[in-house]
This record gives structure tokens, sequence and C-alpha cells, in this order.
């Protein structure tokens, strides 16, 4: 049986999206990456499987707060 996360996964997407969106993709490396979230290398990459799948939660995150801000001007 896996062991349970000790982290909330909803805010290291949320501190990778900013880290993205502050250096760029190719800038973000992994140990940039592991001193936001504040994750090891083993934790995100077993959660996420890579850092471009990393990338890619983020941006979802990052598309789904802005949908919500037009939503709610609407």
């Amino acid at each position: 049986m896996a062991r349970p996360r000790k982290f909330d996964e909803d805010k290291v997407v949320e501190a990778a999206m900013q880290l993205f969106w502050t250096k760029g993709y190719k800038a973000t490396t992994p140990r940039a990456l592991m001193a936001a979230t504040g994750l090891s290398k083993s934790s995100l990459y077993n959660t996420f499987g890579s850092k471009e799948g990393l990338f890619v939660r983020a941006f979802e995150c990052y598309i789904a707060q802005r949908e919500a801000q037009l939503a709610a001007q609407m």
C-alpha cells in the first residue's frame, strides 16, 4: 500500500505555476521546482511523472483560474 502524501498537491501546482510564469519552462530546473515546492525529486517525479507533467498541471490550473475570473466578471 502506498504511503499517504504529506503535501497539498494544489499548493505544489500553484507554486510550480508561479515559478514557470516567472522563469519560463526552459529556465525552470528540477532543482528550482524542488526549492519552490518543498518536495524531493522523487516526490515530484512520482506525483507528476516529469517536469513536463508538472507544467501541464500548472497550465491547467492557470486556465481554470482565468476561466473562473472571466465567469465572475460576466
